[in-house]
């Protein structure tokens, strides 16, 4: 809903480190004078002087939370830090391994305020009984060497840990992005290195930083990284093969943790979402775009464009993607999420005005974006962007997946009618946020209303404090025992609203935590191998023709599955020979697509042919080059 401008006030810009902090050097800050329709604004100016020291692990204990029909946990880890910036985009902070109920978990670690955290690394958490029990078994880099902005993931075979974020070792001080593995499950040790390099052309302060990270299997894995500067190809993606990495390579993606990638089910596809870097060669500020490949990055799909901006001298009522995105895959589907603030050009955004919530999957609504969460569904409240942090209303959305069946769990962060400051048009001021959280059961065609599921203040001894909850990372994949999926997340939880990183003078200094909070949530029992349609199920089994046809060289091929099914979808030339296999897996009910590149067959027709349990179709294209 749009908001009456009454006045501009001042122009904030960043101001930021040079040592890959955040995305300081490009974002210009634009508000319109505090003011708040309809809805009644709290300030709340109370001291919250925290020393180092003061807080321990007997003044916060694990409570009960009721979000809509699900009851949380929340479970304290009992690890502060003066650095809490915890990330430039949505946070990838957090994994859990599905067979055992493990969690693995990493922050920035400082226990420092101020003058730069020189001795800032990234705190490696470890839970072994989901959540309830939190230990801290080391850092990463095991040399304690200066890092951050962590992103976790890890190895089915033996439990560990897989740790990437930008540091740097002995025999190269330059800062850019390394990954390191655990010795087993738990233990802290991290001795095996990986060093992916410089991409071609990049060294030193434009190094590639910022890292996101996915396992494809137990010997590979795929990162994602971008340059500490602007430039046309500003985000690299690179993949370990089990015995050396193949090499950068370039998308024209935004910088700082803008971009998510993800590994199909059957680790046979790595996607890679990701925010236009906004050049002016690109011209794509704003936009979202999605890629992916089946053949370990030999070759990528052409751009699909998930989100198109349109400029604001045309349509100032347009809104662009900026910072927050990420994604998952279920089975060999992408689900991507991002959020949508009003935005004027690269560089340049409206954190105040009402912002969106947007998801996209080829099996949910018939491939077409969906607008889940906006000021119909989540209270508006006016956003106090005091310290700059590229919040909105609502905004960082978090995607997980159940590790069986096809539900969804999307978390994010979203204002509260509470701030701290002074909102005067010489002042600031920091709005609290609270964290929303939403389901889905069907693979995101339709969705729960947005619940809350952090609580407002907390219990400091006998003091209760208004909390401020941002950095939501969702697991990709929530463990399932029979029915019961446990849903698993951390957050960020602060007294002081606003990162002290880039938080103005005069506020108090503070020390957030990070804290678990996970629920249970039903999901519907598996039937495997159905021969016959689910009278229960929303799908059917179904082959569809594919689009565009004829084509060149490239089309698309949608198909349906009606209950949990082994499906294998093959492709054969006019003479009944089988040319390739596009998918041999078991697949959960749902509506799912498929790119089939024929760049390198020669011109006619071909068959494809779709088996799911006893249902059996086969239908005509045509190649015309």
């Amino acid at each position: 809903m749009q908001r009456k401008i009454t006045s501009l006030l001042v122009i904030l810009l960043f101001a930021g480190f040079s040592f890959s902090q955040a995305q300081t050097n490009r974002w210009v800050h634009k508000k319109v004078q505090a003011k708040v329709v309809n809805e009644k604004v709290v300030n709340i100016n109370h001291p919250v002087n925290l020393q180092k020291g003061l807080r321990t692990d007997k003044l916060i204990s694990a409570q009960k939370i009721l979000a809509g029909d699900l009851i949380f946990t929340m479970n304290p880890t009992n690890v502060y830090t003066g650095y809490d910036l915890q990330s430039n985009g949505t946070p990838q902070e957090l994994w859990a391994n599905p067979q055992t109920g493990e969690l693995h978990a990493a922050l920035i670690y400082s226990p420092e305020t101020g003058n730069n955290w020189p001795d800032r690394t990234v705190q490696y958490l470890y839970s072994p009984d989901g959540g309830t029990t939190w230990l801290t078994p080391g850092v990463v880099p095991p040399s304690g060497n200066r890092s951050g902005y962590p992103a976790v993931s890890g190895f089915m075979s033996d439990g560990a840990a897989l740790i990437a974020c930008h540091t740097f070792d002995n025999a190269d001080p330059s800062t850019r992005t390394l990954v390191f593995r655990d010795d087993g499950s738990g233990l802290g040790t991290f001795s095996t290195e990986y060093d992916p390099g410089y991409p071609q052309g990049v060294t030193g302060s434009n190094a590639a930083i910022w890292p996101r990270l996915a396992v494809i299997n137990d010997n590979s894995f795929v990162i994602e990284s971008s340059q500490n500067t602007g430039g046309k190809d500003s985000m690299f993606v690179d993949i370990y093969n089990g015995s050396a990495f193949n090499g950068w390579q370039s998308f024209p993606g935004d910088q700082a943790e803008t971009y998510r990638v993800a590994v199909s089910e059957d680790s046979t596809i790595v996607g890679v979402a990701y925010i236009g870097n906004g050049s002016t060669a690109n011209s794509n500020f704003g936009c979202v775009f999605y890629q992916q490949t089946t053949d370990m990055g030999t070759t990528w799909s052409n751009m699909d464009t998930l989100w198109n901006y349109s400029d604001f001298a045309n349509n100032p009522d347009t809104l662009a993607a900026i910072r927050g995105l990420d994604m998952v895959f279920l089975g060999d589907q992408p689900c991507v999420t991002f959020n949508l603030i009003k935005g004027y050009t690269a560089g340049t955004f409206f954190p105040s005005f009402p912002s969106k919530i947007a998801f996209w999957s080829p099996m949910a609504n018939n491939g077409n974006l969906m607008m889940v969460a906006d000021s119909n569904n989540v209270p508006y409240y006016y956003d106090y962007e005091g310290s700059v942090d590229v919040f909105a209303p609502i905004c960082r959305p978090a995607i997980g997946r159940s590790a069986k069946g096809d539900a969804l769990f999307l978390a994010f962060s979203a204002t509260t009618p509470y701030f701290m400051g002074d909102t005067s048009a010489t002042g600031v001021a920091n709005t609290y946020y609270t964290g929303m959280i939403m389901t889905s059961l069907d693979s995101g065609n339709t969705w729960t209303a947005p619940v809350k599921f952090t609580p407002d203040s907390m219990d400091w001894g006998g003091t209760y404090k208004l909390m401020d909850w941002r950095y939501i990372s969702v697991t990709q994949m929530s463990p399932v025992t029979d029915s019961i999926c446990t849903i698993q997340i951390v957050v960020q939880g602060d007294t002081i609203p606003g990162s002290e990183v880039n938080i103005p003078a005069g506020f108090d200094t503070s020390y957030a935590s990070l804290y678990n909070f996970n629920a249970q949530i039903t999901i519907p029992r598996l039937v495997v191998n159905s021969v016959n349609n689910n009278p229960n199920s929303p799908y059917t089994f179904a082959l569809h023709q594919n689009y565009p046809n004829p084509f060149n060289p490239t089309t698309k091929i949608n198909y349906s599955v009606a209950s949990r099914s082994i499906v294998s979808l093959k492709i054969y030339d006019i003479l009944g020979r089988e040319v390739t296999t596009l998918v041999n897996t078991e697949k959960n009910p749902g509506n799912y697509t498929i790119n089939f590149d024929a760049s390198k067959l020669a011109s006619g027709i071909y068959l494809y042919k779709l088996t799911a349990g006893n249902y059996i179709s086969t239908k005509k294209m045509v190649l015309l080059k």
